[in-house]
């Protein structure tokens, strides 16, 4: 289970063991948060520091153990947040990798040729296979056309 996941579940839990409505909760923290705002708080998103305080106290809970799981959840959401971002660094990585490697100076074989074809088409968005007009092809590359 997610850290955000516990927090939650913690929260809800705090709610029905106290027996209150968001509406009752809301009023009384004197509407720091509204009942919709408390609700959300709950939802499984990791909910901001102040807001899950609230909670444990409108809910007369342990402020300690909320903000134990609050640290938990934030730990983790961050920790998160960092892989994604070391994912998105690595891919871009491969990616310069495999342009280098299919670079025509560097092909020596069949295999490679073939790679670096797919891998060019897939670039260009999988442009159609048919046979295009000779016209068509040597349109904008400098040669004359043939007659």
């Amino acid at each position: 289970m997610q850290q955000s996941q516990a927090l939650a579940l913690w929260l809800r839990a705090q709610r029905e063991r106290r027996g209150v409505t968001y509406a009752a909760m809301a009023k009384l923290i004197n509407y720091q948060f509204t009942a919709s705002m408390l609700s959300r708080g709950a939802s499984g998103k990791v909910p901001s520091r102040e807001l899950v305080k609230a909670y444990a106290k409108a809910c007369d809970a342990d402020p300690a153990d909320a903000l134990r799981l609050w640290k938990a959840a934030r730990r983790s959401q961050e920790e998160l947040r960092r892989r994604r971002e070391a994912a998105t660094d690595f891919q871009d990585l491969a990616t310069s990798v495999r342009s280098a490697l299919t670079h025509p100076e560097v092909i020596e074989t069949f295999g490679q040729l073939r790679r670096g074809m797919i891998q060019e088409r897939a670039r260009e968005g999988q442009p159609s296979l048919k046979p295009k007009p000779a016209a068509e092809l040597m349109a904008g590359t400098g040669c004359p056309r043939a007659a």
